[in-house]
């Protein structure tokens, strides 16, 4: 027990001089690695110390946080993607924490990150978005995405084999948060997918984007920011806030690892504070 308790000891010790290239690579090695998202990680982390330089990690300070908050927003890196690669630098730190390399984390504060309007189309924006030219297979993946919330991902992965259309259930094997869930089909949804073999959908993301931007020109929606696909996806999650579907249900519908994502479509309801206010009063 001894011997092994000093193979540790002389472990941690040749590895006290880290530099931070080579930190990455434990870290991704320990963490990141058979992740979902390892290789975006591992690039995030980086961006950072190819800022502020390959320091032994000992001498990282909050100065050299700043620096590197300071650099990425004259990049033009915005918040949201700023917080992204200092929490991937932070995991590194961490590391170095648990490792008994340095005796505390240097502090790194999140930055604040606008809140973004949420957007979603009307039944009948809806009707004049699919009343549009286009390909049948392509008005038919908007439909899809309207329906089910998918992520364009999701969808354009999809296999006809995960599609139960007699049970009306889809389930989803390879998504964003790396866990399986299974999207009920409305009954137009069944109705695409009855008879399909292999790929759901035969497109990729720059044919769909390219489509897409047609149909934006043809709507004269092109200076409008918030008009994208994935807006397709918030059109779902709308109407099933506005359905009064409860939002725990929505979590695990839209497939969200974080409750506070899904709150974000709460407010779109104004009838469930109106149905609130009423309990005061019984």
């Amino acid at each position: 027990m001894l011997g092994m308790l000093t193979g540790i000891t002389q472990s941690r010790t040749l590895n006290t001089n880290m530099k931070l290239k080579e930190l990455i690579e434990e870290t991704h090695r320990r963490w990141w690695i058979g992740n979902k998202d390892a290789h975006g990680s591992y690039k995030a982390a980086e961006a950072v110390v190819n800022i502020i330089g390959n320091l032994d990690v000992t001498e990282v300070t909050e100065k050299h946080i700043d620096q590197a908050v300071d650099a990425l927003r004259e990049a033009g890196n915005k918040a949201g993607t700023i917080n992204r690669k200092l929490a991937a630098f932070s995991k590194v730190l961490r590391t170095a924490y648990r490792l008994n390399m340095i005796e505390r984390m240097p502090h790194i504060i999140k930055l604040k990150e606008p809140k973004h309007r949420i957007s979603w189309l009307s039944k009948e924006e809806e009707a004049e978005l699919l009343s549009q030219p286009m390909s049948e297979d392509f008005r038919e993946l908007l439909i899809v995405l309207v329906d089910t919330g998918m992520r364009l991902g999701e969808a354009l992965k999809l296999q006809s084999k995960d599609c139960k259309v007699s049970k009306r259930a889809i389930h989803l094997w390879d998504t964003k948060s790396g866990e399986a869930r299974t999207i009920p089909m409305t009954a137009r949804v069944a109705g695409i997918l009855e008879g399909r073999s292999g790929r759901v959908f035969n497109l990729n993301k720059d044919q769909v984007q390219y489509k897409w931007k047609l149909v934006r020109k043809a709507m004269n929606r092109e200076g409008d920011p918030e008009f994208v696909i994935h807006m397709l996806r918030h059109t779902c999650a709308s109407r099933l806030v506005q359905g009064g579907v409860n939002i725990p249900v929505i979590q695990a519908w839209l497939g969200h690892s974080n409750i506070a994502t899904t709150m974000r479509y709460a407010h779109i309801n104004p009838q469930n504070m109106t149905s609130a206010a009423s309990v005061l009063e019984s």
